[in-house]
């Protein structure tokens, strides 16, 4: 996951996230436009035309199921993995409403949670991920000596 950070809505070369608004801006406009994301995408300041497009193929496209996945999607899905490998639109075909990226985000959610059953860890983390452990290591740390200090005063 990127981390986005926190922007005003004034500012167009900050990168924030969609909002429900957005999306049915995007429906709006692709109607409007038929499509024409050059043109979309001049009513979403700090957004191109290609970020409009994902966004709409993945997630504002009405015809996209967003329920979590059935027992029989999930066994199509492992099925044509297996055939197609990682070529995902591929593997999202036969799916009725479901988006290459959710084959994706499906196979992916699940080597992360195995990983973690099996005991492996990611070694690989981001800066802020790493930031954030290392934090939580040093309250950890702290708070031991602040406890060691705190039975120092009571012995003496």
């Amino acid at each position: 996951m990127t981390y986005i950070k926190k922007s005003s809505v004034n500012d167009p070369k900050q990168r924030r996230r969609w909002s429900k608004k957005d999306d049915e801006l995007l429906r709006f406009y692709y109607k409007k436009y038929n499509g024409s994301w050059s043109k979309i995408a001049r009513h979403f300041p700090g957004r191109d035309n290609r970020a409009c497009y994902d966004r709409w193929h993945n997630h504002a496209k009405p015809n996209i199921n967003k329920k979590p996945l059935e027992k029989w999607e999930k066994e199509k899905l492992k099925e044509n993995h297996k055939r197609y490998g990682n070529k995902w639109t591929l593997v999202a075909e036969g799916l009725e409403g479901r988006t290459p990226l959710q084959a994706k985000n499906f196979f992916n959610a699940g080597k992360k949670t195995s990983s973690m059953k099996s005991g492996k860890r990611n070694s690989v983390r981001s800066p802020l991920q790493a930031k954030n452990i290392f934090n939580a290591e040093e309250r950890k740390s702290s708070a031991r000596i602040k406890k060691q200090m705190a039975l120092a005063r009571i012995m003496n």
